[in-house]
């Protein structure tokens, strides 16, 4: 089993396979003592992803009169949402070369019947709990739920997976020095 790795939850399979398509990914049930091949749409999330980042993108050259506010969620179930996280994607909208209209939302729990009660004054949500909730979820929800790094690829400052320079679907969101993880140390400066 050489390039493969051997995992035992199906949550972290996903994140795993997602980090690295091509390397086969194996479950082991002790229980049953079968080893069995998991599989993952790679295709299939990129292109879901893919199109709720354009939508978002087109929400930003909608004309100022029509364009909708976006709406940047705080996890506040347990420790999933940082708030930091939340601070630095609020400035990110505000120092944008684009006007990028938002509204801080703190939710406990996620839910497509949650977030349709904005109805129309909300056309791009970002959420800041887990971005395995936009990857596995995100098309569930009438209007795109972005992760802090797709967010971050509509706003031009981090290169996207379908650009030709991103490559895979970054997982590094926990990672120890990743920009996710300088982002949930961030301090807003003072006037800024």
């Amino acid at each position: 089993m050489h390039g493969s790795k051997i995992v035992q939850r199906r949550r972290c399979t996903g994140a795993m396979m997602i980090a690295n398509p091509a390397v086969p990914a194996f479950r082991y049930d002790p229980y049953s003592k079968k080893l069995t091949r998991e599989r993952y749409d790679h295709a299939e999330m990129r292109e879901v992803r893919a199109q709720a980042v354009r939508t978002a993108t087109q929400s930003l050259s909608s004309s100022l009169d029509t364009a909708g506010r976006w709406g940047v969620i705080l996890g506040t179930l347990g420790r999933q949402g940082s708030f930091r996280q939340h601070q630095a994607i609020q400035h990110q909208l505000r120092t944008s070369r684009h006007t990028v209209p938002y509204v801080p939302i703190l939710l406990s729990e996620l839910s497509p019947a949650k977030l349709a009660c904005f109805g129309p004054h909300i056309s791009v949500f970002v959420q800041t709990s887990c971005p395995r909730l936009s990857i596995d979820w995100g098309y569930a929800f009438a209007r795109p739920l972005l992760s802090p790094y797709e967010a971050a690829v509509v706003m031009g400052t981090q290169p996207g997976w379908t650009d030709g320079q991103g490559g895979d679907y970054p997982m590094d969101f926990y990672e120890k020095d990743s920009v996710w993880a300088k982002a949930r140390t961030w301090k807003p400066q003072l006037g800024v």
